[in-house]
């Protein structure tokens, strides 16, 4: 369980890093772009703009197409976009990138939570959901602290790029822990039928018997042979 967990939280710590990578760089984007300041921010936060506008509809997507799949094309969106922050030659290009980032971060996020109660079991879903509960912050924190690092004259390029880098082996992450799931689904011993799943060798119907005939016949339950024989008692002529 341990290792499918931290599979897909480096997942979520990989997805949230977009976050955080441009916090850095907001005065360059401001110079850049010719732009205020406060302006400049809105790259930063048009990326939870999806999340919020479409989160419904993403968990239906996630009910019907699984949540691996899901998740996959999320993270391959996301890196995509990552990459196209190279050709944003304007600010209007940029923030449509980071809208665009945004719908991958957010159909991510969506699939990985149902990854993570699934991965944990029905015992440990509760630690495990506060557990992930702390991917965002800490994702954002490591997203920031990386891209701050990064210091050339147009740094753009370079911070999609090592987002890109990063979200690489996420798919493999995410098939890992759909390969454990169905081991352990496979290697679970199948439980025993419960009692009243028994069958025994129950006699027809006998209306000229007061007694209930001897068992032959199709099988039945146990319970609606029981049934039987009362009816049949309860037949019985006063003596």
């Amino acid at each position: 369980m341990l290792v499918r967990f931290l599979a897909v939280f480096a997942c979520g710590l990989a997805a949230a890093a977009s976050i955080g990578k441009l916090v850095p760089h907001l005065k360059w984007m401001a110079e850049r772009f010719d732009v205020p300041l406060a302006a400049s921010g809105f790259a930063v936060s048009a990326v939870m703009l999806p999340g919020v506008l479409l989160g419904p509809v993403l968990g239906l997507a996630v009910d019907r197409a699984g949540a691996k799949r899901v998740a996959l094309a999320g993270l391959g969106l996301q890196a995509c976009a990552s990459l196209a922050l190279a050709f944003a030659a304007s600010f209007p290009v940029l923030v449509a990138v980071r809208i665009v980032e945004g719908f991958g971060y957010s159909i991510a996020v969506v699939a990985a939570t149902v990854l993570v109660v699934e991965s944990a079991g029905p015992r440990h879903q509760t630690f495990a959901l506060a557990v992930w509960s702390a991917f965002a912050p800490l994702g954002f924190a490591l997203g920031q602290w990386f891209a701050g690092a990064i210091s050339e004259p147009n740094p753009l390029p370079l911070v999609g790029e090592a987002h890109a880098l990063a979200l690489a082996p996420a798919p493999c992450c995410c098939s890992s822990s759909s390969r454990m799931r169905q081991a352990r689904t496979a290697a679970a011993p199948r439980s025993s039928p419960p009692p009243c799943a028994i069958r025994r060798r129950c006699a027809p119907r006998s209306p000229s018997a007061s007694a209930p005939a001897p068992c032959s016949g199709r099988w039945r339950s146990r319970r609606s042979c029981w049934r039987r024989t009362r009816g049949s008692r309860s037949r019985q002529p006063p003596s």
